[in-house]
């Protein structure tokens, strides 16, 4: 039973290691909203377009921990 426990605890430390470092290493992703473009366009006058508010016109965003 404890080394069950000891096994699942090592696994989740192991898990929460790589998303830290992934999150570390890469921490900037393409908006998913504008995809990359950072404007939002208007889906009844497409000439029509607003600055996107998920990345503020940088067409990415935050990393998982706030890093840029």
């Amino acid at each position: 039973m404890q080394t069950e426990l000891i096994g699942v605890m090592a696994a989740a430390a192991v898990v929460l290691a790589l998303v830290y470092l992934s999150s570390y290493r890469h921490p900037l992703k393409q908006c998913w909203r504008c995809k990359g473009k950072g404007i939002l366009r208007s889906g009844l006058l497409p000439w029509r377009y607003r600055i996107c508010p998920q990345c503020g016109r940088k067409g990415e965003v935050r990393g998982p921990f706030g890093r840029k």
